[in-house]
């Protein structure tokens, strides 16, 4: 595992950098908005292709049921519903936040770069979750 530094980047990746935040700022107040205003339990939304045809839990089953349990104040909600996706909040926030910082100050924050295995062990670790949840009644999101 390796630490790479940037300090300054070219004027066209710093555009670049602004237009995604601002895209992914818009798509997170759309999704927001519509899951503040028509909540999971009042409205029927469309169900989960994988467990509509299969009956069983994805690894991604129940996210969306976990952050609109956050957007309402339930912040554990998304630890009961999907703790992968709990899990990877803290490494989405930091992309966000490099995304801005990048496209106003035209800095690039320090990333990290992973080697192939630990990757690999990412991948394992979400295919035995997808598993393991379908076995272990604990890791089942709560319907």
């Amino acid at each position: 595992m390796s630490i790479v530094k940037h300090h300054s980047i070219s004027r066209h990746d710093k555009e670049r950098s602004l237009h995604a935040f601002a895209l992914y700022s818009i798509l997170m107040l759309t999704f927001v908005s519509i899951f503040h205003f028509l909540p999971l339990g009042e409205y029927n939304y469309p169900p989960c292709p994988w467990y509509y045809f299969t009956h069983t839990y994805c690894p991604g089953c129940g996210t969306l049921r976990g952050i609109n349990a956050v957007i309402h104040g339930d912040y554990y909600g998304l630890f009961k519903n999907n703790i992968l996706a709990m899990l990877a909040m803290p490494y989405l926030l930091y992309c966000y936040i490099e995304m801005l910082i990048k496209g106003v100050f035209g800095v690039q924050l320090p990333y990290i770069r992973l080697p192939k295995i630990y990757i690999l062990s990412f991948a394992l670790v979400i295919i035995c979750y997808g598993v393991a949840r379908n076995y272990i009644h604990v890791l089942a999101p709560t319907y």
